[in-house]
């Protein structure tokens, strides 16, 4: 999964938000204008706005979506914690909360759970009319 570690290696990890949609998109520009692989990790709301086909196209990886999933010998999680950078985007308010209080349902925050924090982004995603009091704890967190 790693290749010969020649390209800094991004994982993406979609909540399921509108902006999900957008993803193969913005990772076709990306990979079209730098060198870096790129692999991508969903919740199962992430499947109602985008396909694994359409991001198996664009990365030429395998998208993490059960948290089953093997990478040879290794579960797909272990092998994804390795990565260069991990961008939880859009990082919705489940996923924000989950992340926050340290719970694993799903492949975005279990990878989360089991990636060192120093090579973790995340990018909100709220709704513009969400209390964001209420996931400001979450935030901060």
């Amino acid at each position: 999964m790693d290749g010969d570690g020649s390209e800094p290696h991004l994982v993406v990890a979609a909540g399921g938000a509108l902006e999900t949609a957008f993803l193969p998109q913005r990772l076709f520009a990306l990979r079209a204008d730098h060198a870096v692989r790129v692999s991508v990790a969903l919740s199962a709301r992430a499947l109602d706005f985008v396909t694994t086909t359409a991001l198996r196209g664009v990365t030429g990886r395998e998208v993490y979506v059960r948290n089953d999933q093997w990478a040879g010998a290794v579960p797909m999680h272990l092998a994804l914690r390795r990565a260069d950078l991990l961008l939880l985007a859009p990082a919705t308010a489940r996923i924000l909360a989950a992340c926050a209080t340290g719970l694993v349902d799903d492949a975005p925050t279990r990878l989360f759970a089991f990636t060192p924090k120093e090579r973790v982004v995340v990018a909100p995603a709220l709704h513009p009319h969400l209390d964001r009091r209420i996931y400001a704890p979450h935030l901060e967190r």
